[in-house]
Formats: structure tokens, C-alpha cells, sequence
């Protein structure tokens, strides 16, 4: 059995203590972020392929907040941040217990716990998803400029 893992930040007078979900439910919400940001990342790689620019020119940075902004379900949000409450301790203390009181006039602190957590649990999923990412504009410019070598040449 694989020890358990966590991470650790303070915010403010209080440190926070988040646990790794456990696989299945992991997985359920990659599953679910995977299916909002494929459409965007099928844009970003097409437009990218066909740029001759680097990929900061092309890819719209604000657009991509805009379009999470736009697609994030509220209930996904919510069931997400209810289950980063089970795993989430502060300062020792399972923060299910005080959850409705303890961020009471902190909603900016909430903000950062929620990110925190968020990220703990996801870093290594957008990771992998970033060097996709970048693994399919790499074998499309190669294909951009083998294209352009040959009519060319």
C-alpha cells in the first residue's frame, strides 16, 4: 500500500495540509477537465500548425481564460471544491469540520486554499497535457516545414 502524500502552504495565521484524491476520483475529474479544454487545445494546436510564428504569437492567452470562464460548471466547481475539502487539513485539523465557518470573511484566503489544492492535485495532469500540447505543434511545424521545403525546393 502506497504511502499517502500532501502538501503544505500557509495562508495567512493558519497552514494548510491537502492530501492527493484518490486515483478513481482523480481520474474522474481529469476525465471531465480533459473533455472542457479539448476543443481549445484542437484550435490552439490547428492555429499554431499553421503559423509561422512561435507559439506566443499565436496562442490568445486571455481568450483561453475567457473560454474557461465561460464552459466551468458550477456543479463540477462545487463537487471539486467539496472533495478538496475531505482532503484538505488545517493546522492538523480535518477542515470538514470548520469548513463553513473557517473561511468566514476570508474569501480571498478560500481562493488561495482552493488553487492551492487544485493545483496539488492536478500539476502533474496539465503538466503531461502541456507536453502533449507541445509534442503535437512540434510534429505539426515539422510537418508545416517539410511542406515548405518541398514546394520550394
Amino acid at each position: 500500500m502506497s504511502q499517502q502524500t500532501s502538501e503544505k502552504l500557509k495562508i495567512g495565521d493558519h497552514e494548510y495540509e491537502v492530501f492527493h484524491l484518490d486515483s478513481e476520483t482523480g481520474w474522474q475529474y481529469a476525465i471531465q477537465i480533459d473533455r472542457l479544454l479539448m476543443p481549445i487545445i484542437g484550435q490552439l494546436v490547428e492555429a499554431t500548425q499553421k503559423s509561422q510564428q512561435g507559439i506566443d504569437a499565436v496562442v490568445p492567452f486571455g481568450q483561453i481564460g475567457q473560454y474557461l470562464a465561460d464552459n466551468l460548471d458550477q456543479q463540477l466547481l462545487t463537487r471539486l471544491t467539496n472533495d478538496l475539502i475531505k482532503v484538505t487539513h488545517v493546522d492538523g485539523v480535518p477542515l470538514e469540520k470548520t469548513y463553513k465557518i473557517h473561511f468566514r470573511g476570508r474569501l480571498g484566503d478560500h481562493h488561495r486554499w482552493f488553487v492551492f489544492a487544485a493545483k496539488a492535485n492536478f500539476q502533474d495532469f496539465f503538466s503531461k497535457l502541456k507536453d502533449d500540447f507541445a509534442q503535437s505543434v512540434g510534429q505539426g511545424m515539422g510537418q508545416v516545414l517539410s511542406s515548405l521545403h518541398t514546394s520550394t525546393g
